[in-house]
């Protein structure tokens, strides 16, 4: 985009007022605009400035400083936006103050000085981008992303919204798999990727394997009678499509990708993670559809939570299409053994046979029976708090390892 010799047109306030710049603005950043600017504090406080908000032309590459101020709460989403069609200054106005856009349109008021305002714009636009969005590379290779501010978030909290977790030598251009790790109470997002050493774990996985670990409670990290199965916002129709769309969107590996990139998805739950695990499985669409393993670490405390999933997925499993792994100790012990009768049943009923399922384990260690039975029931020692320090890795190799065939 050349700036330097486009035609300025000042826009004059008319009695104090400013005037509503959203019909300028492209489809995507109106309603979001629209809804958060306060334009006539906006046209005091630029007034105070002795700035003017200018517009660019021609019509349809606009630029104009502080019209956009969405103040601190306003999506990082459409700073994203205006940065990427050319609209830095608007970019800036997004993300910041008021103030701040003020500050950056006094520098794009004449001639050159609009390349100098817009490249301010942009700066400030990518650095409070990079506020809610910071990365590094973990001793595996694989490289963290840390997500806050998300617009699609379970609630305002002040930890982060998502963690992220892409291997080392991630191909794009590949079908990707996707595993989403729901944690259980007392745990953030933050501290369940942290604790159960989550990184060396995703290490064994299958290749372009991608971990999401949602913050999903509305009171982060709370449990009991803190209110720590309240989802918030999780458990809206449709919201986990959206939020792993936003990742999507703000991974610049996963830039441009959608659902349909996605080859399979597995989730596995925690303790209380059944509770979102329940959500993403019923309530999210193409998502919900692209569910192929599902895996409760001591996590069924909703008896007959999952059995819907179970019935209707039954005959994939019994082909080893799908995988349902059930690993419990004492806590779910009685809900997961009255579980296994209830899917004999199932496959009873379907007049399917049950050699896809281990039940009873015939002395074989954990992540034999995972390779060798699509559906796993096992009962383990491993104390409640530690068990996600110890069955991700299993179930990721048991994924790269799988050897069963169905019956003839």
């Amino acid at each position: 985009m050349n700036i330097e010799n486009q035609a300025i047109q000042p826009v004059k306030f008319n009695d104090g007022k400013m005037p509503d710049f959203s019909p300028m603005l492209p489809q995507h950043m109106r309603d979001s605009v629209t809804s958060k600017v306060d334009w006539a504090a906006l046209a005091a406080r630029l007034e105070e400035k002795g700035v003017l908000p200018i517009m660019l032309m021609p019509p349809g590459r606009t630029l104009f400083i502080g019209a956009a101020a969405v103040a601190e709460q306003g999506a990082a989403q459409v700073a994203a936006a205006a940065a990427e069609a050319g609209l830095a200054a608007a970019a800036a106005g997004a993300v910041g103050s008021a103030e701040q856009a003020a500050v950056t349109g006094s520098q794009a008021v004449t001639g050159s000085g609009i390349a100098r305002g817009a490249e301010a714009g942009t700066q400030f636009a990518s650095d409070k981008l990079e506020k809610n969005v910071s990365s590094r590379i973990e001793k595996t290779g694989a490289k963290l992303y840390e997500m806050n501010h998300l617009d699609h978030r379970a609630a305002d909290h002040g930890t982060a919204d998502a963690m992220v977790l892409l291997p080392p030598n991630f191909d794009a251009s590949k079908p990707m798999h996707l595993v989403v790790y729901d944690h259980g109470w007392y745990d953030t997002a933050k501290s369940a990727y942290d604790k159960a050493n989550l990184a060396e774990q995703m290490a064994k996985a299958p290749a372009n394997t991608v971990l999401i670990v949602p913050e999903w409670q509305q009171n982060a990290g709370s449990g009991g009678r803190d209110g720590g199965s309240n989802q918030g916002n999780f458990s809206k129709e449709n919201f986990v499509s959206a939020m792993v769309q936003e990742i999507f969107n703000k991974t610049p590996e996963l830039r441009g990708k959608t659902l349909a990139d996605v080859d399979h998805i597995g989730i596995i739950s925690h303790s209380a993670g059944y509770n979102p695990a329940e959500s993403e499985i019923y309530k999210n669409g193409e998502f919900s559809r692209k569910v192929d393993s599902l895996t409760l670490l001591d996590s069924l405390y909703d008896g007959h939570g999952f059995d819907k999933w179970l019935n209707n997925n039954i005959e994939d499993l019994a082909h080893g299409k799908k995988t349902y792994q059930n690993i419990f100790n004492s806590t779910t012990a009685e809900n997961s053994r009255q579980q296994l009768e209830r899917v004999r049943q199932m496959l009873r009923s379907a007049h399917l046979p049950d050699d896809a399922l281990s039940g009873d384990y015939k002395g074989a260690s954990e992540k034999e029976s995972m390779v060798k039975h699509p559906m796993m029931f096992h009962s383990t020692k491993v104390q409640h708090g530690e068990i996600p320090s110890q069955y991700p890795g299993m179930i990721m190799e048991a994924s790269n390892e799988r050897e069963w065939s169905p019956s003839t």
